[in-house]
C-alpha cells in the first residue's frame, strides 16, 4: 500500500537537488504529518479556499440563520488579514 509518507518520501529521493521551501495542503491530518516527516526543512500553509470552505460550512451549522450573514463576513474579512492585530479588530 502506497501512503502519503512513502510518496513524499519517494519525491523528496528523486528530486535530490530541490529545495522544497513551502508546502500547501487542505486541512488533512494525514498530510500535514506525511510532509512534516518528510521535508521536516518546508513550511506547511494550509490552503485559504479549504479554510474557508470549512469555517463558512461551520457557519452555517452552528449559527442561528439571522447571524449567519454577519458571521460569513466575518470569516470573509478574517482572510484577508496581513497582521495578527488586524485579525483580533474584527472581534
Amino acid at each position: 500500500m502506497m501512503t502519503l509518507s512513502v510518496l513524499f518520501g519517494e519525491f523528496v529521493r528523486k528530486n535530490e537537488g530541490v529545495k522544497v521551501k513551502t508546502v500547501v495542503v487542505d486541512k488533512d491530518a494525514s498530510e500535514i504529518g506525511a510532509v512534516r516527516q518528510t521535508m521536516p526543512e518546508c513550511n506547511v500553509v494550509l490552503c485559504r479556499f479549504h479554510v474557508a470552505k470549512t469555517l463558512i460550512e461551520a457557519v452555517r451549522k452552528y449559527c442561528r440563520r439571522g447571524e449567519q450573514e454577519e458571521m460569513t463576513q466575518v470569516v470573509r474579512r478574517s482572510m484577508m488579514c496581513a497582521k495578527e492585530e488586524e485579525f483580533f479588530s474584527l472581534f
